[in-house]
């Protein structure tokens, strides 16, 4: 498992600073006095017991940086780091406020729990998760003079998957585990925040 953390790591910062010494040595500048930074929260993560943060950074005219990171009030946290290509389709697209796509690579762990029914009778199981997901996603940012709203939708495979079970494992954990890698693999924003 470590030997993958470090591979992971390794090829997560090879292409990260690859992307982003081409996007610093970029001279071209199509975004003007477009904002080039954008600060958001998530208010659906409130839905799921927790908070969500966002903030992006765009260098040169179309190279973002994201880092994301949360917590839920169970004692969970997570922090993710996306890198951003914006495309521009239209002439209303430019800098922040454009569609975009890229991978990112997204670290969580906390506590979680599930349960199971055999034979009328209820059994309840405390789970410790921890997941590392490296992925693609794509999305899109509007903004509008200060305000900005930001989607997105992908999917990570996870690299690391972990659960520790309480207080015992269920007869059914490798299905379990397997739908749990399955879905802990969706990512997803729905934001909104200033743009400056």
């Amino acid at each position: 498992m470590i030997r993958h953390v470090c591979i992971t790591v390794s090829l997560t910062v090879v292409i990260f600073s690859g992307l982003l010494s081409e996007a610093i040595g970029s001279n071209s500048s199509e975004t003007g006095d477009s904002p080039t930074n954008a600060i958001n929260a998530n208010p659906l993560a409130l839905a799921f017991g927790g908070l969500n943060a966002t903030y992006e950074h765009l260098f040169g005219d179309r190279h973002g940086l994201m880092v994301q990171s949360g917590f839920t009030f169970k004692g969970g946290y997570g922090v993710a780091f996306h890198y951003r290509y914006h495309f521009f389709t239209k002439p209303s697209h430019h800098g922040i406020s454009s569609p975009f796509w890229g991978p990112f690579i997204h670290f969580e762990q906390g506590p979680t729990s599930a349960w199971v029914e055999e034979d009328g009778e209820r059994t309840d199981y405390d789970i410790d998760v921890t997941f590392l997901k490296i992925g693609l996603n794509v999305g899109r940012r509007w903004v509008w003079g200060a305000f900005n709203l930001a989607f997105r939708i992908g999917y990570g495979y996870p690299v690391i998957a972990d659960f520790k079970w309480s207080p015992d494992e269920p007869e059914q954990v490798e299905t379990m585990e397997a739908v749990s890698k399955v879905l802990a693999g969706i990512d997803g924003e729905l934001s909104i925040g200033f743009a400056f």
